[in-house]
């Protein structure tokens, strides 16, 4: 199995579950913590930690759109972790092999090869599928 195809099972279809989340919960809205929690597949109690550290008062029962962002970037399960590494990065137009690295927490030798293979020095988004589907699982950190 590529990393592509790890992605494209494991990471994509939970972006695309939270993408249409926020865009129900609209600018004024609020969710339930631990409808959040679930959503990042991340424990209740490590939700309700970074919420109150966001300045929630109180028992966390919902939290707005910025708090569910915060959380998302703050929080440890894999999607979590892939969304604040994407914002480290600052979502550039073209990814550089470290980048990849970083982002998708591929061993950098495995993107270097792939670049290679590509021919590339840069991986645009419609590259980036592309230099993934050429990198095995194993290459995982």
């Amino acid at each position: 199995m590529s990393v592509f195809d790890w992605y494209s099972l494991e990471i994509a279809p939970l972006l695309r579950k939270i993408d249409v989340r926020v865009k129900e919960l609209g600018d004024g809205g609020s969710m339930e913590i631990g409808d959040a929690a679930l959503l990042l597949e991340m424990p209740l109690d490590e939700a309700e930690k970074i919420a109150r550290e966001a300045g929630v008062r109180g028992e966390v029962k919902e939290i707005d759109r910025r708090v569910f962002f915060i959380i998302m970037r703050e929080g440890s399960s894999a999607v979590c972790r892939f969304y604040a590494r994407e914002i480290a990065c600052g979502s550039p137009e073209s990814y550089t092999a470290s980048q990849i690295s970083y982002i998708y927490s591929v061993k950098i030798q495995a993107v270097r090869a792939a670049f290679d293979l590509l021919r590339i020095k840069e991986a645009g988004g419609e590259a980036v599928p592309a230099v993934l589907s050429k990198i095995s699982v194993k290459n995982l950190e």
